[in-house]
């Protein structure tokens, strides 16, 4: 088992952030309360988190002689990096490029 990370709230909150989770993953939360005399009853259920979002209004706009400029939406979910590939038309090999996001 994972060792229990402890976060200090209110005695009056009743919600949390859970971070860090994987995208499209099934988890069990399970929630109890513990006072000093007693323990509370469990509840248990089921929940997943979305999937990465797919790159939206994906466009090329002002194409020079070299160079195309590439713009889309920043997706949902953080994503560390982008890769794009790009290859002529006419089939020559194709090249990928990384875009490390900071």
């Amino acid at each position: 088992m994972s060792p229990v990370r402890k976060t200090r709230i209110s005695g009056q909150q009743n919600s949390v952030v859970l971070q860090k989770l994987k995208p499209d993953a099934p988890y069990t939360i399970t929630l109890s309360s513990l006072c000093p005399d007693a323990d509370g009853g469990l509840m248990m259920g089921r929940c997943k988190t979305k999937p990465l979002s797919t790159v939206r209004n994906y466009r090329v706009h002002d194409p020079a002689t070299s160079t195309l400029n590439v713009r889309w939406d920043h997706v949902e979910g953080n994503p560390d990096h982008y890769k794009l590939f790009c290859a002529p038309t006419a089939g020559a090999n194709p090249w990928e490029h990384e875009l490390c996001c900071s």
